[in-house]
């Protein structure tokens, strides 16, 4: 009996083994669903049906809330476009039943999504890397962005530790660990003439040891205006960013986080975003981005070039009143100096799109 029992169990193992292979997307089906499938879910569904109160219960962030469905029943059908109701939604087909409520999709969008449930909805799933601490003796006690004391007050939280990542897994969407659903996406295929492609996540960073996301000169992620952070007007805020720069060509200026619209050169008006960048230079130092002709940097030279040099903790601070004189540079705890440049006061607008 017991031979027998044990073969049983190696038979069911090996078994559950193949349907778990057999289900596993194809690297093919993965660059699809990344790039045709779940760029439109963010961009055209998030703002109704995401995480925070979705209408109808219906969530689309992931397979298996589409399979489950909501009110109206499961949205999609595995296999089976035709009998899907997001099909028959995207389709609008009945005047009870259209998604987006205010615009129709492309016929090549909804090709795409049939083509996609017809193949089985491939989904990817990671295993989630752990999250890893650092145990500091020090009697000042850590604490994290989302603790109770602080989290009414944290609007994004972008993070790559604890994330359902692979290792050179590029990333599309960069989900806010906030709470908030201020996630960013690549803005190519998400945005009108939007050209900024994923990063690329990386397990073990050879800078910490630690997991990262990495950018390079083509990745742009932007945040959606639906979901953008409450962030109005003459704002104060802080922002951190905790980095090691390199640059193949120190010469350009680069923009690394923040928030708001950039103002281009043929309308230069206020300062509406708030965005942190290097400046080129041999002292690669940071510079408060407000748009064209809208920045403030600090006056005095730095200890430590930004660029090629160590992992450094950038804090931006923002109070009411002029760009350059209520703004302030930390690196890794060093003041940066008073800053000097434009004095005008910003508007950062009533929609601040978060961005990196």
């Amino acid at each position: 009996m017991r031979q027998q029992t044990l073969g049983i169990t190696s038979v069911l193992i090996l078994l559950i083994q193949a349907v778990a292979l057999a289900q596993e997307p194809r690297s093919e089906e993965i660059e699809f669903f990344e790039t045709r499938i779940r760029p439109v879910l963010i961009e055209r569904c998030y703002e109704c049906h995401g995480r925070e109160n979705p209408r109808n219960g219906l969530r689309v962030d992931s397979r298996e809330a589409l399979l489950n469905g909501g009110a109206s029943g499961p949205a999609i059908v595995e296999r089976r476009a035709a009998d899907s109701l997001l099909i028959q939604a995207i389709r609008r087909t009945s005047p009870d039943l259209q998604m987006p409520p205010k615009t129709t999709l492309p016929q090549l969008v909804i090709s795409d999504f049939e083509l996609w449930i017809n193949a089985g909805a491939a989904w990817p799933k990671y295993e989630a890397v752990k999250e890893r601490r650092i145990i500091i003796d020090s009697p000042i006690a850590a604490r994290g962005p989302n603790d109770a004391d602080f989290k009414t007050a944290l609007q994004v939280w972008l993070k790559a530790d604890g994330q359902p990542w692979r290792d050179g897994q590029s990333i599309y969407l960069w989900e806010d660990s906030s709470g908030r659903g201020h996630d960013l996406a690549a803005t190519s295929g998400t945005r009108i003439n939007g050209i900024g492609g994923p990063a690329k996540f990386i397990s073990q960073s050879t800078i910490t040891g630690f997991p990262a996301v990495r950018f390079d000169a083509s990745t742009g992620l932007g945040g959606n205006s639906a979901t953008a952070p409450n962030i109005d007007g003459d704002a104060e805020f802080t922002m951190f960013v905790v980095a090691r720069f390199a640059s193949d060509q120190p010469t350009n200026e680069g923009l690394i986080a923040g928030f708001g619209e950039p103002s281009h050169a043929g309308n230069p008006g206020m300062a509406r975003c708030a965005l942190i960048g290097i400046q080129p230079g041999a002292q690669s130092v940071p510079i408060f981005v407000g748009g064209w002709g809208n920045d403030a940097r600090p006056s005095a030279g730095l200890m430590q070039p930004l660029l090629i040099g160590p992992t450094t903790i950038i804090a931006l601070t923002k109070s009411k009143g002029p760009l350059n004189n209520t703004s302030r540079f930390h690196l890794s705890g060093q003041d940066a100096g008073a800053m000097i440049g434009n004095a005008a006061t910003p508007n950062f607008g009533l929609i601040a799109k978060p961005w990196g």
